[in-house]
C-alpha cells in the first residue's frame, strides 16, 4: 500500500469521496464512513461465518442433529439471506437507498443481471477449494499415509507449483497471443482440474506416490489456467462494473478455501475415526486415537502390520475428503459450459521506418467484443458473428455515471 501511495500516487482516480474546498479533513473523514454499507457487513460476515462455524462442528465436535451445528446453520442462512435482500434494497430508488442515501452497496444487485456474474464466482469458488486440496489436505496423506515429516510433505508440495506456472503461461498465450479469447481457456481449466483431482484421488486411494505427485500438477495446470480468464472475461462482461466485479470474484478464492478447509477437514476426521475404530491394535499396548488425526511420533511407534492398517485408513480418509469436493469441480465445468465470451482486443502499433525502404503498415486497433449468451449454443448454431456486441456504455441508467466505455486490450482492461 505504501509503494502504491508513493509510486503510483499521480495515476491513481479520485475516489467517491474527497475533501471539497472549506471542508475540514475531519468532515472528510465523516463523509467517507458514511458510504460504508455498514449493516450489510455485520450481515454478512455473521451470516457466512455462521455457516462455516456449523460445517466445522458438524461430525466432529458435534453430531449434525445437535443444537450448536442447526443452530449456526439456520442463523447463518438468515442472515445471507438478509444481507442479499438489504443489498438489492440499497439499489438505486429503493427503500434503504431512498433512507441512506450515501450508502454504497457491497455487492451491487446490478451485476446479477448477467449470468455470468454467478457462473465466474462457482468457478472461483471452485479453485479456490482446489487450492486447499493441494496445499492443505495432500499435505496429510504425506504425512499420516506416507510417514514423511513435515517439511518432507512440504516439498511434496513444490509440484503443485509448476503445474500452477504452466497452466498460467498457457493461458497468456491463449489470452494475448492465439485466439485472444476467455471462453476457451475457462472451460479447458475447469476440465483439467477436475480430471487432475479426479485422478489424484485415484492415485491417494491406491498409495502411488508417483501418481500423486504427477496429478497434483495436473490439478495445479487446470486451476492456473482461469486465474487470468476469470478477470478479463468479469470485465468483458462488466465493463461498467469491473471494480465491483473484481472483488466480488476476488472474496469468491477465499471463501471457496475457507468453506473447502471446514468441509474436507469435517470428511477427514469423522472417516479417519471410523477407520481406526476398525483395526485390532489389541496386541502392541498403544491406544489408537479415538477421534481425530494421529501424531507421527504416535504412528512410528506402532507394529509394522498395525502401523500400515493406519497408513491406509489415513489414505482413504484423505480420498474421501477429495471426492467430497469433486461435485463443485463438476459445478465449475458446467458453469463454464454456458458461458458467454468475450474477444480480446489489440492495441494500435506504431508504424516503422527501416533504411530504404517503405514504412511498414501501421496495426490499426480492434475493439474487444463480448457475447452474453451461452457461447457454445451460439457457436453450434452458427450465430457468432450476429451476437457479438460492443462491450456494455452506461447500460444501469442512473446508477452510473460515465457515459464512456472501456476497452479490454491484451491482458489490461
Amino acid at each position: 500500500m505504501l509503494i502504491i501511495f508513493f509510486a503510483m500516487r499521480q495515476e491513481l482516480f479520485q475516489g467517491r469521496v474527497a475533501i471539497s474546498p472549506g471542508q475540514s479533513r475531519r468532515l472528510g473523514y465523516i463523509s467517507g464512513l458514511a458510504i460504508i454499507d455498514w449493516p450489510g457487513l455485520v450481515m454478512f460476515i455473521f451470516g457466512v461465518g455462521c455457516i462455516i462455524l456449523a460445517i466445522q462442528w458438524g461430525g466432529t465436535q458435534y453430531s449434525w442433529d445437535s443444537a450448536p451445528v442447526i443452530a449456526p446453520l439456520v442463523v447463518g442462512a438468515v442472515l445471507c439471506i438478509a444481507f442479499f435482500t438489504y443489498e438489492y434494497l440499497l439499489g438505486p430508488g429503493r427503500a434503504v437507498a431512498r433512507l441512506f442515501p450515501r450508502q454504497i452497496p457491497m455487492i451491487p444487485s446490478t451485476l446479477f443481471r448477467k449470468k455470468d456474474t454467478a457462473l465466474l464466482m462457482t468457478i472461483n469458488f471452485s479453485a479456490g477449494i482446489s487450492m486447499v486440496c493441494a496445499f492443505y489436505f495432500i499435505s496429510y496423506y504425506w504425512q499420516f499415509a506416507e510417514g514423511y515429516s513435515s517439511s518432507q510433505a512440504g516439498v511434496q508440495l513444490l509440484y503443485y507449483t509448476p503445474g500452477l506456472g504452466v497452466g498460467v503461461y498457457i493461458a497468456a498465450r491463449l489470452c494475448n497471443s492465439w485466439l485472444r479469447q476467455t471462453f476457451v481457456p475457462l472451460l479447458i481449466g475447469s476440465v483439467v482440474e477436475a480430471v487432475g483431482l479426479a485422478l489424484l484421488t485415484y492415485a491417494v486411494s491406491v498409495r502411488h506416490v508417483t501418481m500423486v505427485k504427477v496429478f497434483l500438477a495436473v490439478s495445479g495446470a487446470g486451476t492456473g489456467l482461469r486465474f487470468m480468464p476469470v478477470v478479463l472475461h468479469a470485465a468483458g462482461i462488466w465493463s461498467t462494473r469491473v471494480p465491483s466485479m473484481q472483488s466480488l470474484l476476488s472474496f469468491m478464492l477465499p471463501l471457496g478455501e475457507t468453506v473447502g478447509i471446514a468441509m474436507m477437514g469435517s470428511v477427514f476426521s469423522n472417516k479417519l475415526t471410523t477407520f481406526l475404530a476398525g483395526i485390532d491394535n489389541s496386541g502392541s499396548g498403544i491406544e489408537l486415537p479415538a477421534t481425530g488425526a494421529h501424531s507421527l511420533d504416535l504412528l512410528n511407534s506402532l507394529p509394522p502390520a498395525v502401523k500400515e492398517e493406519v497408513q491406509h485408513a489415513a489414505a482413504k480418509a484423505v480420498m474421501w475428503s477429495l471426492i467430497s469436493i469433486m461435485p463443485f469441480m463438476a459445478a465449475a465445468i458446467v458453469a463454464s459450459c454456458f458461458l458467454g465470451n468475450v474477444w480480446i482486443g489489440k492495441t494500435a502499433e506504431k508504424s516503422e521506418e527501416s533504411d530504404g525502404q517503405e514504412h511498414k503498415p501501421a496495426q490499426e486497433a480492434e475493439v474487444g467484443k463480448v457475447l452474453y449468451g451461452v457461447y457454445v449454443v451460439a457457436w453450434f448454431m452458427g450465430r457468432l458473428e450476429k451476437q457479438k456486441q460492443d462491450l456494455d456504455v452506461n447500460m444501469e441508467g442512473d446508477e452510473m455515471n460515465s457515459g464512456h466505455h472501456k476497452v479490454v486490450e491484451g491482458d489490461r482492461v
